[in-house]
Order: structure tokens, then C-alpha cells, then sequence
């Protein structure tokens, strides 16, 4: 393992790290500094260190806008396509440098209007770097040339949200999927045209969606779990079903072609039929959960908010197969590679090897 940011405090642990080749990426921030930082994923030593520091208008400290200790400033998980790697910050700070840690580009998008703090994470398709600045003043959805910063479209849009985007491939088509406080939207990730529209959604909706077997699955609580048809021909035939029981309020769905997978901030974990919405299974574990839970075979792995590393079985009945206690809060979402998987917690980042049965 190793330490993860300039303190430890949650207000620093809030953005999920990222790997590519043997690197782990991640960010740490507070009122004084914004960091990217890169460690050895075999070793856990810190690689290098890079300063959002010198941008064109970067904010003033009398303009840091007022963020939660539940969220902080770089609770948005960065992202890399090998060559490029970019991280946004809640001061509104965007910066893209290579995998040696050099700076390429940067931007300062403006500081967001965002009672809890910017939260929703960045995305790529290779050549474009997706983000989504949903705030209450001036919402955009942004598609930067990954190599350059060049914006090659922004879409205006207008309610707040904190869930990231994610890609999907369906009906013969790349979509790039967003949600906000309201609705579900689609649009063309080369050109940012709109392919469809579905309000389904309400409150402060911080849950990104899943998509699995045609159908986008968006969940927050205050409003209903929904799967959404994304080959369906018109905007009303779309929703599919929805389910109003435990619904999440930051950890977001996890789905496949037989099954969904919602979390809750209280410990319950759902699991749905894809198809119909049907309840298969509820259980009740003893912590509540801010990571969001991540499918591998036939598993699921999710961490909780007291450092116990659950680890069930993805099947129409539940099936715990035991849990690792890392004896330290975790809130943010694994990510994996091979056999590993690579965890942040409230002070450190860990690397386990993942036994294969």
C-alpha cells in the first residue's frame, strides 16, 4: 500500500483511481493545491507528483467556491486513453498532461455553481475527453480534442447533477449517456447532436448510469430505478420498467444482460432482473456504501464505508464469498486490472492480487 494525498481526510479521497500499464493515477485537493499523482502499481511507490499550478485564470483563493468534506475538491476520477491522461477539479481546473507527468493543456472552465462540490467524473473515447459540468449556472457538456484542449463541441445544459457520463455501444451506434437532477439524455460523441431524451429522474442525483444488454439503468434516491431502451423508436415507448424501493444516493448500478445491481448508503444491496425490474434478492449489510460496485466473472466486489471489501456472488440468489477488511473508510470505486485490484482508502491506496479459483 501506499499513502494517497497531501492529508488524511475524506475531503482527499473522493476520486476512484485509474490504471494504465503499471501506473495508478489519482488526484488529491484542498483549499491550497490541486494534485495528480501517479504510483508504481507494483510497488505502490509515488511516481511523480504534478501541481495544477500556472493555468490561464485559474481561480483566485478568494473564489474557491465552498465544497462538503463528503465531496471536497477532486472527487471527479480522472481519465487516460494511454498517451493523454486529464483531471478536472471543483475549482472548475482542467489539465492534461502524459503518463511522465508533463503538462500538455489546460483550461479553467470557470468555477461551478455547486452547493455540494463538482463531483461528476471525466471520459474518453480515445480522441475526445468528455466532461460534464453540470452545475446551477450554465451547465455544459464539453468534447475536447484529447491531444489539444480544442473544444470540438459543447452542448448547453441546464440542471445540476453529479453523476459522470459513461459510452455505449447499441442499435449499430456509440452514444454517450449523461443524467442530471432530471432527466436521462443521449447524444452523438463525435458531433454532441442529441439521439434521445427521458425524464425519469429527481432530486440530487449523483448516481451515474449502467447499461447492459440494450438498456441504460439510472438510479437515485428520491425518484425510481429505471431501465431505458435505447433501441426503442420514439422518446415515450423508452422506459422499459421502474422500481421504487432502496434507492442510492452516490453509489451508483452495476448491471449485465441477467441482472442489476443497486447499492444503498444504508447497506442495502438490491439485485433486479434486467428484463422485467423484478426484485431477485435484498440483503442487508452492516455498513452503507459510497463505492459503486464492479462486476468480474461471475463476481461482485464492492467496498464499504468502514473498509470491509465485500465480495458476492452474481447470481439470482445472494451468495457472499467473503469480504477483506482494509481497516481504513473507502469511498471511492475500485479499479482493475489482470489478477489486481487497487483501491483508495481515507489514507492510503492499496494493490491486492485477486486469487483465481
Amino acid at each position: 500500500r501506499s499513502d494517497c494525498g497531501p492529508a488524511e481526510k475524506s475531503a482527499n479521497t473522493q476520486s476512484s483511481p485509474i490504471v494504465w500499464d503499471n501506473q495508478v493515477f489519482l488526484t488529491g485537493a484542498d483549499e491550497e493545491s490541486r494534485q495528480l499523482y501517479s504510483i508504481d502499481a507494483n510497488t505502490g511507490k509515488l511516481l511523480w507528483t504534478h501541481d495544477i499550478q500556472g493555468l490561464d485564470d485559474e481561480p483566485s483563493e478568494g473564489t474557491l467556491p465552498k465544497v462538503l468534506d463528503e465531496t471536497g475538491y477532486a472527487a471527479s476520477t480522472p481519465t487516460t486513453n494511454g498517451r493523454h491522461l486529464a483531471a478536472v477539479f471543483a475549482t472548475g481546473e482542467l489539465v492534461c498532461v502524459d503518463l511522465k507527468g508533463a503538462r500538455i493543456w489546460s483550461k479553467h472552465l470557470g468555477v461551478p455553481e455547486n452547493h455540494y462540490g463538482h463531483a461528476s467524473s471525466l471520459l474518453n473515447d480515445g480522441d475526445r475527453l468528455f466532461v460534464q459540468f453540470d452545475h446551477s449556472l450554465d451547465s455544459k457538456l464539453y468534447a475536447f480534442d484529447f491531444a489539444t484542449g480544442k473544444i470540438e463541441w459543447q452542448v448547453d445544459r441546464k440542471e445540476i447533477a453529479w453523476s459522470s457520463p459513461i459510452l455505449v455501444e447499441s442499435n449499430g451506434r456509440r452514444e454517450l449517456i449523461v443524467a442530471n437532477s432530471k432527466s436521462v439524455d443521449s447524444y452523438d460523441p463525435r458531433t454532441g447532436k442529441p439521439f434521445w431524451h427521458v425524464d425519469c429522474l429527481a432530486g440530487e442525483v449523483a448516481a451515474s448510469p449502467a447499461f447492459a444488454d440494450g438498456l441504460v439503468i439510472v438510479a437515485s434516491e428520491g425518484s425510481a430505478a429505471t431501465a431505458i431502451d435505447t433501441t426503442a423508436t420514439d422518446d415515450a415507448s423508452r422506459v422499459r420498467w421502474q422500481w421504487k424501493d432502496s434507492l442510492p444516493d452516490t453509489a451508483s448500478p452495476v448491471a449485465n444482460n441477467s441482472m442489476v445491481i443497486i447499492p444503498t448508503g444504508f447497506g442495502v444491496v438490491s439485485c433486479l432482473d434486467i428484463k422485467t425490474g423484478k426484485v431477485l434478492w435484498e440483503h442487508q449489510f452492516g455498513t452503507g456504501f459510497s463505492s459503486s460496485p464492479i462486476i468480474v466473472g461471475d463476481k461482485v466486489f464492492l467496498p464499504d464505508l468502514s473498509g470491509k471489501f465485500q465480495i458476492f456472488k452474481l447470481s439470482s440468489t445472494f451468495e457472499s464469498l467473503g469480504e477483506c477488511n482494509l481497516g481504513e473508510a473507502i469511498y471511492a470505486t475500485p479499479a482493475f486490472a489482470s489478477s489486481r485490484t487497487f483501491l483508495r482508502g481515507i489514507s492510503h491506496v492499496f494493490g491486492i492480487e485477486v486469487a483465481e479459483d
